[in-house]
């Protein structure tokens, strides 16, 4: 059985942000995911940017919640605050309106199926070549397709705001980029693990 959270929206792409488009694939990772789990989120931006990865970037950024938290990983400051995935958690539900619309916490891949069924989606951090290089990368998992017998997971449906990793990021694209579990395994961190770094990102409340 195929669920895509993310059906009939648009996947926002990273590489349009104003503020850094090259290092924004972690707020936008999250706006994806809030969007494909049934927050709004145009009307959910303070008023800083009109994109609302932008809005988000900066909401974290003045944050002072958010800034104690990234101190607490980082106290020189050496990494910037989106790129730790508990202030970014942070970050994402208080911009959201709730503290319980987004956190992080290491996952197995069982628990962020049945977040998606829920109507959730799962942002998620992990390694990918491009034509030049390998990158650490952070993306919106919105949908799968699973077995309603044994419920095992054959593929994952990702939102990509950079492109589709398939082509190496030649192609820019990244809505509903299919990927197979066996590179959910090796490619998401922590790699070759069944504990994965994972934003859960809750369906909105009606």
């Amino acid at each position: 059985m195929i669920i895509n959270n993310s059906h009939g929206f648009d996947n926002w792409s990273q590489r349009k942000n104003l503020n850094e488009p090259f290092a924004t694939c972690n707020v936008t990772a999250c706006i994806n995911a809030a969007q494909s789990s049934g927050h709004d989120v145009m009307a959910c931006r303070k008023g800083l940017a009109d994109r609302p990865a932008d809005d988000l970037l900066l909401f974290i950024k003045s944050d002072v919640d958010c800034n104690k938290s990234w101190e607490s990983h980082d106290p020189n400051f050496e990494i910037p605050i989106n790129q730790w995935m508990s202030p970014l958690a942070l970050g994402l539900s208080k911009w959201l309106g709730n503290i319980k619309y987004a956190e992080f916490k290491m996952s197995d891949w069982a628990v962020m199926r049945d977040n998606i069924i829920k109507g959730g989606c799962c942002v998620v951090s992990g390694k990918y070549k491009t034509v030049k290089k390998s990158i650490d990368h952070i993306t919106a998992l919105v949908g799968i397709n699973y077995d309603e017998t044994t419920l095992k997971v054959s593929e994952w449906i990702m939102d990509d705001s950079y492109g589709d990793y398939h082509t190496r990021y030649e192609t820019q694209i990244g809505n509903d980029i299919i990927m197979p579990h066996s590179d959910f395994i090796t490619m998401l961190k922590e790699q070759n693990s069944s504990a994965k770094r994972c934003i859960f990102v809750y369906k909105k409340e009606k």
